[in-house]
């Protein structure tokens, strides 16, 4: 049995959870079921319903891809890599088979939790581009205005509003291109 604290550290190295503070890989160490396989076992077939969300918390697997009767080795993964998550994404049958190359243990997600914690992520990537677009950019964008215009001509407010308004306008000038009923 992995321990809760083994299990966060385990969670803070795997790149999709790295936006996430430490209560919210608490709650997904408690979800996750543990799994273990044995060297040649087959972890999921191609073809089966895409029921979990595999992260490999020891071990090695390899994933291949049966087409015209031949199996085509698509790739290895080991200790803090996932897989399963595309299948279960866009909602369709599993695309390859996932086998265990030596002992693997297994963290995994049920579908219901996986799809849970995937929408906060997302949510917590998107919070995180629009802080980077609506705060740090016209920062950017008012430091190069005054030092064009040298910070005796332009105070650090009027430089700061003068981002904002570039930043605004790009976006209103994005809208205009993709949808023209957002014409003002």
């Amino acid at each position: 049995m992995i321990e809760m604290i083994e299990r966060i550290a385990f969670l803070k190295k795997i790149p999709l959870f790295h936006d996430l503070d430490d209560d919210d890989l608490q709650l997904i160490a408690e979800e996750a079921d543990e799994m273990s396989v044995p060297r040649g076992g087959v972890i999921f077939q191609q073809g089966g319903r895409a029921e979990s969300f595999f992260m490999i918390y020891r071990g090695k697997v390899k994933m291949t891809r049966k087409r015209n009767g031949k199996e085509k080795h698509l790739t290895s993964l080991k200790n803090y890599d996932y897989f399963g998550e595309t299948d279960l994404a866009v909602n369709r049958w599993r695309s390859s088979t996932v086998t265990a190359l030596m002992d693997t243990s297994l963290l995994i997600l049920s579908r219901e939790n996986f799809h849970l914690f995937y929408q906060e992520i997302s949510k917590l990537k998107r919070r995180r581009l629009y802080g980077l677009i609506f705060i740090k950019t016209p920062q950017i964008i008012g430091q190069f205005i005054l030092d064009i215009l040298g910070r005796d001509k332009a105070s650090v407010t009027t430089a700061l509003i003068l981002g904002w308004l570039i930043i605004i306008g790009l976006l209103l000038f994005a809208l205009n291109i993709i949808s023209p009923k957002f014409i003002i």
